[in-house]
């Protein structure tokens, strides 16, 4: 399995980033190599990916106190992928966020660096939503 991190410090809500992370029609926008969600219920939905080749997962989302977990598996081939946003207030409402990423399945070895490149683009993308309600 591996496993990558990013962490980033915004000035917002950590209750709002953390809806806004847990919201499927935000991923749309923020995650790279998604080309598809499908919505099954409040909780599920199937996620298809296309790095080196294409990936169709059955995810599950939670939301906690201070997480938001995206987890799926992939039946054939059999594949895992979980992806987590963690939150740490600081003061004068600067938030550390926590985005981490975790894979095992085909083409494990080579996902190091893609895995890094779509927590990096993930982080941008929440930090440039936040820095543009800062200034307004």
């Amino acid at each position: 399995m591996i496993e990558r991190s990013v962490t980033i410090t915004i000035t917002g809500d950590e209750r709002q980033i953390l809806q806004d992370v847990y919201d499927v029609e935000n991923l749309k926008k923020w995650w790279m190599f998604l080309r598809d969600i499908e919505v099954k219920n409040e909780e599920e939905y199937i996620a298809r990916f296309r790095v080196f080749m294409n990936f169709k997962f059955d995810m599950r989302r939670s939301i906690g106190l201070n997480r938001v977990v995206h987890e799926g598996k992939m039946k054939f081939p059999r594949a895992f992928f979980r992806f987590t946003v963690e939150v740490y207030p600081r003061r004068q409402g600067d938030v550390d966020v926590v985005v981490k990423g975790e894979y095992s399945g085909p083409l494990e070895r080579l996902a190091g660096i893609p895995m890094e490149v779509f927590l990096k683009n993930f982080a941008k993308n929440l930090e440039e939503k936040y820095k543009g309600e800062a200034s307004q």
